[in-house]
């Protein structure tokens, strides 16, 4: 469908860390932003004119360059030069520094030729087109980026099943946190319990007497831990610092009710289940204990 035909490099960048290898793009044809989406927060990031660059996310947080920043490149050893940052993009996978052609051999002072095609297929099998064109004289590689898009896109299922683990995990830890709790008041309270018998409450009534509190307590811990609990994803997404991979870190706010209702049925089960201690209560023996 689309053709655009680009100078590919590859060269080191200077960050806190050290040296980092990053991807050069340079093309002078404008096409290229209909096969590349150059883009940030939903808004359009336009293309760079003569001695700019733009930059991926994370290479600029790697660098800690903004717009208008200058980028250092390792020539060689000892050599570096610089480039000015016009814009910032997405990606999420490998890092990037797109220019113009222009901008390329002035930086470099290379002609390294436009050797590398960026194309897009529609309406045919792109891996039949990939073997068709890798038959003609003159192709020596043919990288098809949806499979790319396959295996981050595994990568991020099994990730998922971990996550499913740690979840349950949680939940397991909760009921069992939960059921101790409540059994050390139903033993702190058996003579209470065992007088509310006595006085004719019913099975019900008295069990809401401590599952009540459980509730209470489960609401009101949910509300405190939502927001703490929202500022330690934050800081554990931000310790896993992979430099060809970014995460785009969010939490929706479907997630924020999805773990307080959890929390409230796992107390609601723990009153459920602490029901038949309270029923095995006997109120004579009970009150003639001495406390």
């Amino acid at each position: 469908k689309d053709c655009v035909f680009v100078i590919s490099d590859s060269v080191n960048i200077k960050t806190g860390k050290g040296e980092l290898a990053v991807n050069i793009v340079a093309t002078s044809d404008p096409d290229v932003c209909d096969i590349v989406r150059f883009s940030l927060n939903g808004e359009v990031v336009p293309y760079p004119g003569d001695g700019g660059i733009i930059i991926n996310e994370k290479l600029s947080t790697l660098t800690k360059a903004k717009i208008g920043d200058y980028v250092e490149i390792c020539l060689n050893d000892e050599e570096t030069i610089e480039a000015r940052v016009d814009g910032i993009f997405e990606n999420y996978v490998n890092n990037y520094m797109f220019m113009n052609e222009k901008t390329y051999k002035d930086l470099f002072n290379n002609d390294a030729g436009y050797k590398t095609a960026y194309a897009t297929v529609q309406g045919d099998d792109i891996y039949d087109v990939s073997a068709r064109l890798y038959k003609e004289m003159g192709v020596n590689n043919v990288s098809v980026s949806e499979d790319i898009r396959k295996i981050v896109d595994d990568m991020m299922k099994s990730m998922n099943y971990i996550v499913g683990v740690v979840v349950i995990s949680a939940c397991a830890l909760a009921f069992v946190v939960a059921y101790n709790l409540g059994n050390i008041s139903i033993a702190e309270r058996t003579r209470e319990i065992a007088t509310l018998k006595v006085l004719g409450f019913q099975l019900n009534e008295t069990s809401a007497y401590v599952s009540r509190e459980n509730i209470i307590i489960a609401v009101v811990g949910s509300l405190l831990g939502l927001p703490c609990g929202y500022f330690l994803n934050n800081f554990v997404m931000s310790q896993i610092n992979i430099d060809l991979v970014t995460f785009d870190v969010k939490v929706l706010p479907i997630s924020f009710l999805y773990a307080f209702v959890i929390s409230v049925v796992m107390s609601i089960l723990v009153s459920l289940t602490l029901r038949r201690k309270i029923a095995s209560i006997n109120p004579a023996e009970s009150l003639k204990s001495v406390d």
